[in-house]
């Protein structure tokens, strides 16, 4: 019979060593398994030390941030241990650098395998990856494998009980890339960069209606990647829905529910559309998490959810025999028959964002009327 190796994702996740293998834990002429002869795994998967990696920069970063044990006032350092000291600082600092993306990429290939077997198996990992989100360096990468984490079922409640057991500055540091509007958040990384040098090689060229092209390409190639907040609003949104069966993932998020609520209204925008189907998923699975949620998004979001429902639902198109809705915007219309392929394709990559929020702003405004009737006296 024809023998086919195992793919290279188990090759990485399987454990070798051990005493025995299956045929020796049955027993003859029956298909029982004997329970007396259990197969002992002695050597960890290579999975096993890339969580064994992504454990020790985790408690490297925290020392060198100084969040460790201070010392009692009545204990004093020898002296020379300040050079050893600086020494391991120094050491710490460079296996970081180069431990921490290697590992955090690794975890996300796995995690986005399209496999949820393999994502649980990097599950134990959120723990020691979560507190990695504190450095701008490698904000970004933990930020994507966040998000593969929280669409997955078994890893999506390891975050929300990881959350509910350790909300500062873990959550914080989530809900403030949500709240906080500043460029760092809403722009994808590197973006202002690479503007900055198409612009200077457009104006280099002396114009053109090639180097218009290359520009543009450059632009939309900068805006394929997702910005910090894009992120962290799908990763709370995917979050909500694990966490409302956890009491304590509810409690810790109720006091940030004075920013959150807000911020993600100011979101529903019309013209927002990068954030705003993202925003208005996030506040359909809020309503899941108490009362205190259910009111705040009523007072805050029932309005903006309408609007941009009608701008993006629109007219019907009558021009061409059909019935097919567009938008009341000209140049969400634009850009969007630009991104829909074919001739009119748009040089550079597909604009992302670009396929409507309609689904999920409905989706919404449902669940907000079914949880609170009342809403409905705010649209007469």
């Amino acid at each position: 019979p024809w023998v086919f190796p195992p793919p290279r994702r188990a090759v990485g996740t399987s454990r070798g060593g051990g005493g025995g293998g299956a045929a020796a834990a049955r027993k003859e002429d029956t298909r029982k398994v004997d329970l007396k002869h259990v197969e002992e795994v002695l050597e960890p998967s290579r999975l096993d030390e890339a969580i064994k990696d992504v454990e020790r920069c985790c408690v490297l970063f925290k020392k060198l941030q100084g969040n460790v044990v201070p010392l009692r006032a009545d204990v004093k350092q020898l002296d020379g241990l300040d050079a050893q000291q600086k020494q391991e600082d120094k050491e710490a600092r460079a296996f970081l650098r180069a431990a921490a993306p290697r590992a955090v990429a690794v975890l996300h290939v796995l995690a986005g395998s399209g496999s949820d077997h393999h994502c649980a198996l990097t599950a134990p990992a959120v723990r020691h990856v979560w507190p990695l989100l504190a450095c701008d360096e490698w904000r970004h990468p933990v930020l994507e494998l966040l998000l593969e984490w929280s669409q997955r079922t078994i890893s999506a409640k390891a975050m929300a009980e990881f959350a509910a057991r350790h909300p500062e500055p873990h959550l914080r540091l989530l809900i403030d890339a949500v709240t906080t509007e500043s460029k760092e958040n809403m722009l994808p990384p590197g973006f202002e960069d690479r503007a900055k040098q198409a612009s200077e090689r457009f104006g280099a060229d002396a114009g053109g209606a090639e180097a218009l092209d290359s520009l543009f390409d450059e632009m939309v190639v900068g805006l394929s990647k997702s910005s910090p907040a894009e992120l962290a609003v799908s990763i709370l949104g995917n979050m909500c829905l694990p966490g409302q069966s956890i009491p304590a993932f509810r409690d810790v998020m109720a006091p940030f529910r004075v920013a959150l609520v807000p911020a993600l209204a100011r979101q529903l925008k019309p013209m927002n559309w990068r954030l705003c189907g993202r925003s208005a998923g996030a506040v359909c699975n809020l309503l899941r998490l108490g009362d205190a949620f259910a009111t705040a998004v009523e007072e805050e979001c029932t309005k903006p959810l309408v609007t941009a429902l009608r701008d993006e639902v629109g007219e019907a198109d009558t021009s061409d025999g059909g019935s097919q809705p567009r938008s009341a915007t000209p140049l969400m219309q634009a850009l969007r028959a630009a991104s829909g392929g074919g001739d009119a394709q748009m040089p550079g990559a597909k604009i992302p964002g670009m396929d409507g929020s309609a689904a999920k702003l409905l989706a919404a405004l449902v669940n907000l009327l079914t949880v609170r009737p009342g809403s409905a006296q705010q649209l007469l």
